[in-house]
């Protein structure tokens, strides 16, 4: 049984190299299931067990990714959490690109919604009541959002560092133009 499982394991991690690799030269719908096994080595049966399309290996990339990246939000929200989130993406800018590209970026919007819900706690915004706390919250998930499509999409030369002193700039002025 454990041997099928690391033969699994082992498919699986050909598949989505070979479809990175594959993506590097053209796009997802041009990528046919045949030739994304002759770039892994594996034969078509073996894809059509695990997935139907290449669109789903690449969802289960990204499903992986945002679970790894989750493990950094087991602590209290911080400029320390924002600039590992921020610089996680940095890293993988490349693969964070390709899921803006094929519009799979829905569930990384959401990595924001759950950051600045986690602000709830925070001192500085305990004055707003609920419905200002909703509106808040939603636009600065949007603001982050979109702030970071942009940084990466735009290829634009900031650090972490300094995209997280943006991001806190923004809200202590909200705070500051609430009180």
């Amino acid at each position: 049984m454990n041997e099928m499982n690391q033969r699994v394991i082992l498919t699986k991690r050909l598949l989505k190299e070979a479809l990175l690799r594959l993506l590097e030269k053209k796009s997802l719908e041009r990528i046919s299931i045949t030739e994304l096994c002759k770039e892994a080595g594996i034969n078509r049966a073996t894809f059509y067990r695990h997935y139907e399309l290449p669109r789903d290996l690449l969802i289960e990339i990204q499903a992986e990714f945002l679970e790894e990246m989750m493990k950094s939000f087991r602590e209290p929200l911080s400029e320390k959490v924002i600039e590992r989130c921020y610089a996680y993406f940095w890293e993988h800018a490349d693969l964070v690109k390709i899921f803006m590209q094929y519009n799979l970026d829905a569930n990384i919007s959401k990595i924001f919604d759950i950051l600045y819900q986690n602000m709830r706690n925070a001192k500085a915004f305990r004055f707003l009541d609920t419905e200002d706390s909703q509106l808040l919250y939603a636009f600065l998930a949007g603001g982050g959002y979109f702030l970071l499509r942009q940084w990466l999409m735009a290829d634009i030369q900031k650090t972490p560092k300094e995209i997280t002193e943006i991001t806190f700039s923004i809200i202590n002025k909200e705070t500051v133009f609430k009180k």
